[in-house]
C-alpha cells in the first residue's frame, strides 16, 4: 500500500470517529448475539472460537429435550437400635417469594442436586463399584449426609437415599423410582 493511500485511510478513519465505530461494534455485536440464539445449530459456528464464545452468549430458553419431571431425592436412616426411620424428602421446595425473583441462591443448590441427580440416573447400568465411586453418587450422598445430619441429634449408623422421578404437578402420573442406593454406613467425620 502506497503511503498516500495510507494516509487517506488513517483520515477516512479518523473522521469516522468512535463514538460512530463504537455504535458501529455495538450493532455488529447484537446481531451476532440474536443470530447465534437461533435453533439451527449452524449459527453456533460463530461461538466456536473460545474468544467469540466469551463474548457471544447463549440464551436459548429452550433445551433440545426439556425436563418434563423434578427428581426427588428421599432417605432413610437407620438408628443404633438397628430400626429404620421413614423416608423422608432431602429438600422441601418452599413457597416462592417475590424477592427471590432478584436474588435466589438457593437455587443453585436445587439446579446442582437435578445435574447430579441426572448423571447419576445414567450412570445406574455402570459396574457398581465404578457407579458409587461416581462424582454424581458422591454428590447426592454427601447432599443426603448433611441433610440428615442437621435434622437428627444423634448420629445413625447409616443410611440409605431413592432418587425417584416425580411428574411435579401432574397427577394423573405415578412416581417412578430410578435408583436405590446400597447401606451407606455413617462417617465419623461427616
Amino acid at each position: 500500500m502506497s503511503r498516500d493511500r495510507a494516509s487517506t485511510v488513517v483520515r477516512r478513519a479518523a473522521s469516522v470517529g468512535v463514538p460512530n465505530l463504537i455504535e458501529v461494534l455495538l450493532a455488529a455485536w447484537l446481531v451476532a448475539t440474536a443470530a447465534s440464539q437461533h435453533a439451527n445449530r449452524n449459527f453456533d459456528r460463530v461461538r466456536s472460537n473460545p474468544w467469540t464464545m466469551t463474548l457471544l452468549p447463549d440464551w436459548r430458553f429452550f433445551a433440545p429435550r426439556p425436563a418434563i419431571h423434578d427428581y426427588r431425592v428421599m432417605y432413610r436412616w437407620v438408628d443404633d437400635a438397628g430400626e429404620p426411620s421413614a423416608w423422608q424428602d432431602a429438600a422441601e421446595i418452599a413457597p416462592r417469594r417475590l424477592a427471590q425473583a432478584l436474588w435466589f441462591p438457593e437455587r443453585r443448590t436445587q439446579k446442582g442436586l437435578f445435574d447430579a441427580c441426572t448423571e447419576l440416573t445414567k450412570a445406574v447400568g455402570l459396574d457398581p463399584d465404578r457407579l458409587h465411586r461416581s462424582v454424581a453418587y458422591r454428590l447426592v450422598r454427601d447432599y443426603v449426609e448433611r441433610r440428615i445430619s442437621q435434622r437428627v441429634p444423634e448420629p445413625p449408623r447409616g443410611f440409605q437415599f431413592v432418587v425417584v422421578a416425580d411428574p411435579g404437578y401432574d397427577t394423573n402420573d405415578t412416581p417412578d423410582y430410578l435408583f436405590a442406593s446400597r447401606f451407606e454406613p455413617w462417617r465419623t467425620d461427616a
